[in-house]
């Protein structure tokens, strides 16, 4: 699945559990220029917004 993808499924979700990694996140995708690492950083928050 794309970053496009995982983030419209999780973008709500992200949003009730962390206004801060939700704004976060926007900055990553930010312009539509996504790269490798920015992936890692979108699972890591994920990961991170999972635990809250």
């Amino acid at each position: 699945m794309n970053w496009q993808k995982i983030w419209a499924v999780n973008k709500y979700w992200v949003m009730s559990k962390s206004q801060q990694q939700y704004d976060h996140i926007r900055l990553l995708a930010k312009n539509n220029q996504w790269t490798p690492q920015k992936s890692q950083e979108l699972d890591k928050i994920l990961d991170l917004v999972q635990t809250v």
